[in-house]
């Protein structure tokens, strides 16, 4: 309630005494001051209540308030004088800003409704999920704040943290794992006075994925027929469920096509050995690394390398001098 509706109200009150005033005088009687006095006392209380009739006003008193209070202090007597002060007094507060920002301290704020949205059944592959509180209101019109946070999991433990935490509308990335889960979140709303949460839960179907072979820092030479023996970096083989996969689900093989074929030295390693074989031009092996995923043999993931084995220069033969004696015809060749 602004300055205005509660000086009006005020304003009221000081008219029911006013009125008192006027019809007694006429009827040719003195006021009566405590049948007055109450009915005034009641009218202030009553305009002090929240009010919901949507009451507008420009200016804080109309006109002929002053002429009103007038009138109560000199026909109304010590009771309506009393009042009339009081009333004065109570105007000047409404009007002094002294409640703050135009609104008196007989304005109760009303708690704003949180709305998460409904329960999501979904699987791993929709992540991220939206998480959507724009259902949320105030009923006073209030700005609100939003904050998302996960309260609980089923699995318990799990840890997801919403993308965006104080925003309306959030997102989730959802974990990879081996089962079904669950996870709870809670929206909290505050119009700058009171709270209210709500809680939504996603529950979500889980699937094995094949694990993932990228082939990073393994030497792409050798030369012929030398040893070749290297290893790839651990990081370019994971699980997306999070799986140790040992070194025994990683087999290497030699492509199909490929030429000189080349024995490989324990090929479910995770290194990769042989023997380069002589060759005479550069040549480019090409070798097959295949993980298999420790859950399920029928996931597997297979990523290529090529290794060049750098050819022997082909030097044509040399035949060894002939040193033993002949005899050479006077006059020719020799």
């Amino acid at each position: 309630m602004n300055h205005a509706i509660f000086a009006h109200s005020i304003y009221e009150a000081i008219s029911e005494v006013r009125t008192c005033v006027v019809l007694g005088n006429e009827a040719g009687r003195s006021w009566p001051p405590r049948q007055g006095a109450v009915r005034a006392t009641a009218k202030i209380r009553a305009s002090l209540a929240l009010r919901g009739d949507g009451l507008e006003r420009d200016g804080l008193l109309p006109d002929d308030c002053a002429e009103s209070r007038k009138l109560v202090r000199d026909r109304a007597g010590p009771a309506g004088r009393r009042l009339a002060a009081t009333a004065a007094l109570l105007a000047a507060l409404a009007t002094s800003g002294l409640f703050g920002n135009g609104q008196a301290h007989a304005q109760v704020n009303r708690s704003p409704v949180a709305d998460a949205g409904d329960n999501q059944s979904v699987t791993e592959e929709q992540t991220p999920v939206t998480l959507d509180g724009t259902g949320s209101s105030d009923p006073d019109n209030d700005n609100l704040t939003y904050s998302w946070e996960l309260v609980s999991s089923d699995p318990a433990g799990l840890s997801v943290n919403p993308n965006s935490p104080n925003a309306a509308t959030t997102t989730v990335d959802l974990p990879n794992r081996l089962s079904g889960y669950s996870l709870t979140f809670r929206l909290t709303v505050n119009d700058g006075t009171d709270s209210n949460s709500d809680e939504v839960t996603l529950a979500v179907t889980a699937d094995n994925d094949a694990p993932t072979v990228t082939i990073t820092g393994l030497d792409a030479e050798v030369d012929t027929g030398e040893s070749f023996n290297d290893a790839p970096a651990n990081s370019g083989v994971t699980d997306p469920e999070g799986v140790f996969i040992p070194w025994a689900n990683w087999t290497w093989s030699q492509k199909a096509g490929t030429a000189p074929a080349v024995t490989i030295d324990r090929p479910n390693r995770r290194r990769l050995e042989f023997q380069a074989p002589t060759v005479y031009a550069d040549t480019e092996l090409t070798f097959v690394l295949t993980v298999v995923d420790p859950t399920a043999s029928t996931l597997s993931t297979a990523a290529e390398h090529v290794v060049t084995v750098r050819g022997q220069p082909n030097e044509p033969p040399v035949f060894p001098a002939d040193t033993a004696s002949r005899s050479v015809p006077e006059n020719s060749a020799a």
